[in-house]
């Protein structure tokens, strides 16, 4: 470093040291290994920050939107306890897996939000590709990074773990299914037409009429054919053929085929059955290259199985092989996973192919499991220590993970780097593709998520920053910080320790060190006595006292109208919270949260009085002046918060979609909602004839809770799902039935529903009394068919799907998940409809604070959009026959007039 940079970085120190955002842009930057992006609010709060510290504030309100603005491309998969979804059909509850302490854990989603923006796509050595906004962090082996600062020569963490599961399939539909997909021709075409499979392996063949067998499915093979040729019976209405449209594969090509959504939830096990059957099938083991893998004509397919082999611990590639043929896609699982293939999968006669590659030494050139060498350059490690226990420190390539463990036990230093569920994943290529259409998730908690097997991230940093660099002032202040999640506050507590407890930080602060006689993660202390101690709204906090408390987002978004929520944290602060500051006069509280109610903590302390209010809207309608101390800013109208993340036609767009969460959330203005959540302003009526032709039409039963014969409320929804011209989701309401019935009438109804509506879909919850209705339903349909028949009449086909209540969304939530599409008037009610007045009536009559006990035509509908089965179709435009003067014009070429 010459005396120029050694000067600049002096007085980048100081400043630090003094200036709280001075501060954080040097943590960023040299900490994180991040460029801080700012914007001007980032000054207002870290003024308030300052007069806090200087005495000036002891009571703050900071009302700031949730954080958003970092984007993945509609299309980008993520994985979710419900399988694979685009991220434009990711809903909010769904619950996602996420990044937490190099684990994989579970996340909800909290919302979602489209735009348009400058984009990058990231291509890894894997094989795998992501599309995202310049904006969005990845996680790097050296911290989040902005997309627009990642190099070829950054990693990213990369999925790379044992998810397991309760969720089971038929066995016999497994491998039928699977066979099919490697072995199969799915097209059946014609009325005699028969679907085929193609196998010479004696044992393979077996395993697949086994199955058959217990399908009741018939396998034939003619001599006209050749002897690993079979035919199944049945074309294209037999029993094969229904089981493959279940699972989305009847009628695909080799080409275009996928795996079924439900093999990405289904449980290890079964997992490993799969890949069992794919290994004998079209798999290979190459004892030359020492890895085994499958080569397909389908490149989807082929990502599909690399995000399935992710979620089972095994790490593969993809690469693109050119023949003259047919091009090819190669899948290689390298020799670091043999022995692990071999202990879960059976590979059938290529078995010892696959134990001549354990027993031989050494590692593949396709293996992807390694640790870059840069590690150990940035913690400056020398060999010498190493090679005296036999580990080399190698500085030109990169550690296999065997050698990086025995690093680790000899440097502690090294553990952070290392990974437990992921891997770190080298990028290949990266390149600028211009203005894409994206969608931006907000998930609880973690912040993060995993598309297309990569890990993504939405930062906040008000609590870390602004409690370390008061500690650097004033090493002896105590803390407390809460927040509605016991772990979210932990996370943040040791994430503010490991800040102060690191080398950056000393340079700035040399006097203030973390004391080794309280350390843990919820509470440490400094040198000087202190620290931090952190707890979940409403946790003990008996017996410690502190100079400041830090609230951070008291009461869930979910829980905005739970009366007993906003409650619980109303009373933590004032019966527990308050009595825990040293000094009742100069001690510190913050609150930090978006609006959520009228009467959440923030509207209690605000009606009380005496506290200092930032009130940060996502758009102001008027021109804004924001004074404290230093810091003066002049908002014009309609300027958004952050210009460089939103414009104001999107947020306009967002406020039509969201409704009342827009004006709490976003513009921390919340309204009262009791009782009028759904109005009359939000019902929207639909005619006969507009109705688009090409909606795939639902029947959603509410079976009621009783599994008893006796009279309850039951009821039954008939929707209508499409994609209408501006590519959004259109609900139709057809019918609504609804009364207190026995189970006989109930089954009558739905026979009436099932037979003015024979393309409909039905979808019966097997929660309460659907197990009593489906076995009644089924009685009845053989009953009614028998006596259509005499009539001459057609018989009842629908579709009947039964499913299991998703137990990680309460009701209510999904209840409110509707609010959007009414806002929006994307569910319309179709003119003349039976029961709307029911219907409309649970509607108007919903407080998401309580739960109703006639709201079962309500969640009938909340079922249609919320159920990934509920599907919806866009239009196909049939192009006209031409007529025969038109043939004769283009012929002759010659111009002709109407």
């Amino acid at each position: 470093m010459d005396k120029t940079e050694l000067q600049k970085l002096i007085i980048e120190r100081e400043l630090a040291r003094r200036s709280h955002l001075a501060y954080t842009r040097y943590m960023f930057k040299h900490y994180y290994k991040l460029p801080f992006v700012e914007n001007w609010h980032h000054g207002y709060i870290s003024e308030a920050i300052h007069q806090i510290q200087d005495g000036n504030i002891t009571r703050l309100i900071i009302n700031i939107p949730p954080s958003y603005g970092k984007c993945s491309k509609h299309d980008t998969r993520v994985l979710t306890t419900d399988g694979l979804k685009q991220i434009k059909d990711i809903k909010y509850g769904d619950m996602i897996y996420s990044y937490d302490d190099r684990k994989a854990v579970i996340q909800k989603c909290l919302g979602t939000e489209h735009t348009m923006k400058d984009s990058i796509k990231i291509t890894m050595r894997s094989g795998r590709e992501i599309t995202i906004s310049h904006d969005h962090p990845m996680l790097t082996f050296t911290g989040y990074k902005k997309a627009s600062d990642i190099t070829i020569n950054d990693r990213i963490a990369t999925l790379n773990a044992a998810i397991d599961s309760e969720y089971q399939i038929d066995e016999d539909e497994l491998t039928f299914v699977t066979h099919m997909i490697f072995e199969g021709n799915c097209r059946a075409t014609g009325n005699s037409a028969n679907i085929r499979y193609t196998n010479n392996d004696r044992n393979v063949v077996d395993d697949f009429k086994t199955s058959c067998d217990n399908l009741d499915i018939e396998v034939v093979q003619y001599d006209c054919h050749k002897s690993f040729e079979y035919n199944i019976r049945g074309g294209k209405d037999g029993k094969a053929a229904a089981l493959l449209k279940k699972y989305g594969i009847f009628g695909h090509l080799c080409y275009t085929k996928r795996l079924p959504n439900e093999f990405f939830k289904m449980s290890l096990k079964q997992k490993f059955r799969f890949l069992s059957i794919m290994f004998q099938t079209d798999g290979y083991v190459s004892k030359s290259a020492g890895v085994a893998g499958v080569t397909l004509a389908n490149k989807e397919l082929i990502e599909d199985i690399q995000y399935l082999l992710s979620t089972c611990g095994i790490i593969s590639t993809i690469y693109y092989k050119p023949n003259k043929k047919a091009n090819a896609w190669v899948l290689q699982i390298p020799r670091e996973n043999a022995k692990y293939l071999l202990e879960n999968i059976d590979f059938g006669h290529k078995t010892e192919a696959l134990k001549y590659i354990i027993e031989s030494k050494g590692y593949t050139k396709s293996g992807t499991n390694t640790y870059p060498n840069e590690i150990t350059k940035i913690e400056k490690l020398n060999g010498y220590h190493a090679r005296q226990n036999g580990v080399r420190i190698d500085h030109k390539k990169d550690y296999t993970h065997i050698r990086f463990e025995k690093l680790c036990k000899l440097y502690p230093q090294l553990e952070k780097y290392r990974l437990k569920d992921f891997y770190w994943d080298k990028i290949k290529k990266i390149e600028w593709i211009g203005v894409e259409h994206l969608v931006h998730i907000e998930v609880e908690n973690t912040k993060n998520y995993i598309a297309n097997g990569l890990v993504s991230h939405n930062t906040e940093l008000t609590i870390k920053q602004g409690s370390s660099w008061m500690l650097g002032q004033t090493a002896w202040k105590k803390f407390i910080h809460t927040s509605y999640s016991s772990e979210l506050s932990t996370k943040n507590s040791f994430q503010t320790r490991e800040l102060v407890d690191n080398e950056i930080y000393r340079q700035l602060f040399p006097k203030v060190s973390i004391s080794k006689a309280q350390d843990q993660k919820h509470y440490w202390e400094t040198n000087h006595r202190g620290g931090m101690f952190a707890t979940g709204t409403g946790g003990a906090v008996t017996g410690f006292h502190a100079h400041g408390i830090w609230i951070d987002d008291p009461t869930k978004a979910i829980e905005a109208h739970s009366q007993a929520a906003l409650t619980e944290s109303i009373d933590y602060l004032e019966g527990s919270l308050y009595s825990r500051l040293q000094d009742k006069r100069k001690g510190f509280i913050v609150l930090i949260m978006q609006r959520l109610n009228p009467k959440d903590l923030a509207g209690r302390l605000l009606e009380q009085g005496g506290w200092e209010h930032i009130c940060l809207k996502a758009l102001e309608s008027r021109p804004v002046v924001y004074d404290m101390g230093k810091f003066h800013y002049e908002r014009v109208a309609n300027e958004p918060l952050w210009i460089e993340y939103e414009d104001y036609d999107l947020l306009m767009q967002q406020q039509q979609a969201m409704g009342v969460q827009f004006s709490s959330q976003y513009q921390q203005d919340p309204e009262t909602v009791v009782g009028d959540f759904y109005t009359d302003e939000d019902f929207s009526e639909i005619g006969e004839f507009d109705i688009p032709e090409h909606e795939k039409k639902y029947i959603i039963i509410d079976p009621a809770m009783s599994t008893k014969n006796t009279a309850d409320n039951r009821a039954v929804v008939v929707t209508g799902k499409s994609i209408d011209e501006k590519k959004m989701e259109l609900i139709t309401v057809h019918d609504v039935f609804f009364g207190t019935w026995e189970l006989s009438v109930f089954v009558e109804y739905i026979i009436d529903a099932m037979i003015k509506y024979p393309d409909a879909m039905v979808l019966l919850e097997l929660s309460g009394g659907g197990i009593l209705v489906n076995q009644e339903l089924s009685k009845e349909i053989v009953r009614k068919n028998l006596i259509l028949k005499e009539r001459s009449k057609p018989t009842i086909k629908n579709r009947i799907e039964t499913f299991a209540p998703k137990r990680s969304v309460k009701k209510n939530e999904k209840l409110q998940a509707m609010q959007p599409y009414f806002r929006s008037h994307q569910i319309k009610f179709k003119r003349g409809a039976a029961g709307l007045d029911q219907l409309k009536k649970e509607l108007r009559s919903f407080d998401p604070a309580k739960d109703s006990p006639k709201d079962d035509c309500m969640e009938c509908l909340a079922e249609s959009i919320t159920n990934e089965r509920c599907k919806a179709r866009g239009s196909k435009k049939k192009e006209k026959p031409m007529t025969k003067l038109q043939k004769r014009a283009i012929r002759s070429n010659k111009m002709w007039r109407i």
